[in-house]
């Protein structure tokens, strides 16, 4: 374990962590006073925006913060060069582009700094830190690369995790696998081959290599995974533990804004990174959560001088925890749930958020993927992949298994298809609806 004491950065945000939340509150809005100047002063997206809102005037920011209208997705996506500065503070360094696709496949074009990304690194190496990581060893990440990057059957592999901005002592080899290029059983291979003591993937790619490394009998050394990019259901801690004896670290992100929240090391809950973004959960009317209640994700990145995007709504739902009893004063997140298109619609119009439990299908069908859709208030469409096709019996057992998980007894409709491709953005979504209605979410 490196001496914090050779990691400056990283002793003063385990000193941060620890700050009281009204001490964390106030850094996090000095830093916003000085975003917003600079926006309002160079962003031409901004300037009418923030005197309407009337927080122009950094004592006021606070106090009217509410007032600041959400920025969209279609905002960021349409806004072009109006929501960049036109004059980025040199002390920031280079201006980096980043593209994301997320699940959609629409892209989102968001500039940033190469301050900003040394925050990013900053907190990934913190993820690491916090959860007792040993650098000596060996490091796999199965994820989503450019498409010339790490392609099945080799991969890529390095004589360290990552660069030395992120890592700035020795670590041990790394190796990496484009999941983009390889098949479940192909992966699973390439892991077996390659044995790491950790592995950094996505829940989805998770559940399945767990399922087929099990299936093959392939012993496996791994014993912390980190999973990023998706909802992480609690079915896949549970699994993991039993079939690899591998604890999970869960890392909710989005490309746009980085860290949002990381694991707890001692509880499964999330601690917002409050040092690097102000991150708000909302309810319908726009006021903040109480714990225990869900909430739409309202980000505001508070170092991003390049494309300031102030309280920005990323298309997701959470659920805010009472205080960490661990004693870090960074807020809490009980719960991520994903986005409004992940909620199933009920025929009386109240939304849930579905959990299939899934790793009990294959009990009951040699299934290797599957999604639902629903179609209609009643209706769900099955879109399963299966090793061979199911006996009538299997169908039944396995309609009936659905059923459980779900608040109605919606019509289930099977289709058999030869592959469920992932995202351009390589995330794989196991439910989505396409009932595009606003209703009030019961979790």
């Amino acid at each position: 374990m490196p001496s914090l004491a050779h990691l400056p950065f990283q002793a003063q945000l385990a000193e941060t962590e620890r700050w009281p939340p009204d001490k964390l509150r106030a850094h996090q809005f000095h830093q916003i006073g000085i975003l917003v100047e600079h926006a309002s002063r160079t962003v031409p997206f901004y300037r009418a925006r923030l005197a309407e809102a009337g927080i122009a005037d950094p004592e006021r920011i606070e106090r009217l913060w509410h007032r600041l209208p959400l920025l969209t997705r279609r905002e960021v996506q349409t806004a072009g060069t109006a929501l960049q500065s036109t004059a980025v503070p040199d002390a920031h360094g280079a201006v980096l582009a980043n593209t994301t696709s997320g699940s959609t496949g629409v892209p989102v074009t968001v500039l940033g700094t190469e301050l900003d990304a040394r925050f990013f690194k900053a907190f990934e190496l913190r993820t690491l830190l916090w959860h007792d990581f040993e650098f000596t060893r060996k490091f796999a990440a199965i994820r989503k690369f450019k498409s010339n990057i790490a392609p099945y059957p080799k991969g890529a592999v390095a004589d360290r995790w990552g660069d030395r901005a992120t890592f700035p002592f020795p670590t041990g080899p790394a190796v990496r696998l484009n999941i983009l290029s390889a098949s479940v059983e192909q992966q699973a291979e390439w892991l077996a081959r390659n044995d790491p003591d950790y592995l950094n993937t996505n829940p989805s790619d998770l559940a399945v290599l767990i399922e087929t490394s099990a299936r093959r009998a392939a012993a496996m050394r791994v014993s912390k995974v980190i999973t990023t990019a998706e909802t992480l259901p609690d079915d896949i801690r549970t699994t993991a533990r039993e079939v690899w004896g591998a604890a999970i670290v869960d890392i909710y992100s989005a490309q746009e804004v980085g860290h949002i929240a990381v694991q707890c090391p001692q509880y499964e809950h999330y601690h917002i990174q409050a040092e690097h973004a102000l991150v708000e959960i909302l309810n319908d009317r726009g006021e903040a959560c109480a714990p225990g209640e869900v909430g739409r994700v309202v980000v505001t990145p508070l170092r991003n001088f390049a494309m300031p995007l102030l309280r920005y709504d990323i298309g997701d739902y959470a659920e805010i925890g009472e205080p960490c009893p661990c004693g870090r004063g960074l807020p809490v997140l009980r719960r991520i749930l994903g986005r409004a298109r992940n909620m199933l619609v009920a025929p009386n119009g109240q939304r849930y958020w579905p959990f299939f439990g899934a790793t009990g299908f294959r009990r009951i069908a040699p299934l290797t993927q599957y999604q639902f859709v629903q179609t209609s208030r009643e209706s769900i469409e099955a879109r399963l992949v299966a090793e061979r096709p199911l006996t009538p019996a299997e169908q039944e057992a396995l309609r009936a298994r659905i059923q459980t998980t779900l608040p109605h007894p919606f019509r289930i409709e099977f289709t058999f298809v030869g592959e469920i491709p992932r995202s351009p953005g390589g995330k794989y979504e196991d439910f989505v609806s396409q009932i595009g209605e606003g209703f009030t979410a019961r979790v």
